[in-house]
Order: structure tokens, then C-alpha cells, then sequence
């Protein structure tokens, strides 16, 4: 079974705003898009995030962040 996370989700973890959820869905500082939503919103609801999806992105995220460091 799939594990989700909602965008609240997401900003409470990286302590973002949606606004910058939704900027970090086309690009981010990092030049690793943000993981697409597994279920967009609608009708009100919160867009939905594989937990997965999330993870990877952020451990590829890190390795970047790594090796600008090690330069």
C-alpha cells in the first residue's frame, strides 16, 4: 500500500509555504524538480505526495548539496 503526504505535509516538513511548494514543482535551487502529485486536488482537496517520491528527491538534493561542498 501506497503511503501518501498532503502539502501540508510537505511545508510543515521543509518549512515552506505552499506558494513556494507549487514554484518548487517547476524548479527549485537544487534543479531537481519537486516530485509531481500522485492525486492532484480537487474539489477543495489537498494535492497528495508518494512518501517515496519525496525521500528520493530529497536524498538527491542532498547529494548535490554535498558535493558543492566538497568543491
Amino acid at each position: 500500500m501506497d503511503r501518501y503526504l498532503t502539502s501540508n505535509n510537505i511545508c510543515e516538513m521543509f518549512h515552506i509555504t505552499k506558494r513556494t511548494l507549487n514554484r518548487w514543482e517547476m524548479k527549485t535551487p537544487w534543479g531537481i524538480p519537486f516530485p509531481a502529485p500522485a492525486l492532484n486536488s480537487g474539489g477543495g482537496a489537498m494535492k497528495r505526495y508518494l512518501t517515496q517520491d519525496v525521500i528520493k528527491w530529497e536524498e538527491s538534493c542532498q547529494n548535490i548539496e554535498q558535493s558543492k561542498k566538497a568543491i
